[in-house]
């Protein structure tokens, strides 16, 4: 939560053409949280477009003006949750048809896969027809710092895999059930993801 040190054009400009020289190597690209200095708020919406030219599907987990001017540039996924929706929207999301209003204008601008995440109520996922109702399994949480890098992780293992939705969006919800389950951020167990999995009610709304 400290600031970042600023960040000078020249840096910036060197962060995206590093950004640049990965990309032959990726098929998911994923840019989570803010940048450190306000000053380049720009970059995602730079990073962006250089992905989606290079054919790796990007997921966006931001909020703030990186988020919004990197939707601009169009990000094959999102991964708000409830506050970061509003935040964007400038409006209330209470119940779930609220929530699912708010999904569907995230894809009128232009993002085709949208997840929205609730902390413990779970998440909505949607890409195409295709509308789920993700219920997270029953756990004792521990620490729940890192869940949302760890679902988020899930999605982008599950594009990597071609996985169906429905699928990935199992696997994500156990690898944050998992992180949480856990004191050490980021370190879990596979077999106790596989066992979440199996917990993990996926209801399709729509079809």
């Amino acid at each position: 939560f400290e600031p970042g040190s600023r960040v000078t054009e020249s840096e910036g400009e060197a962060i995206v053409d590093a950004f640049r020289s990965a990309l032959p190597d990726a098929d998911v690209v994923a840019l989570s949280g803010t940048v450190s200095d306000p000053s380049i708020a720009w970059l995602y919406s730079k990073l962006i477009p250089l992905a989606n030219d290079a054919g790796a599907r990007v997921i966006l987990d931001s909020h703030g003006p990186e988020f919004v001017q990197g939707l601009k540039s169009t990000p094959f996924m999102v991964k708000p949750n409830l506050q970061e929706a509003e935040e964007l929207l400038g409006v209330s999301i209470q119940g779930e048809a609220a929530q699912w209003r708010a999904v569907d204008s995230l894809h009128d601008r232009g993002v085709e896969q949208v997840v929205m995440s609730m902390g413990k109520d779970g998440a909505l996922a949607s890409r195409g027809d295709t509308k789920l109702r993700i219920t997270a399994p029953a756990i004792t949480e521990v620490n729940p710092v890192g869940s949302g890098d760890a679902f988020v992780a899930g999605f982008a293992l599950g594009l990597v895999q071609e996985q169906s939705l429905e699928d990935t969006a199992r696997l994500a919800c156990a690898m944050g059930a998992a992180n949480a389950s856990s004191w050490d951020i980021g370190h879990f167990d596979p077999a106790l993801v596989a066992r979440l999995e199996d917990q993990v009610v996926v209801t399709r709304i729509s079809s």
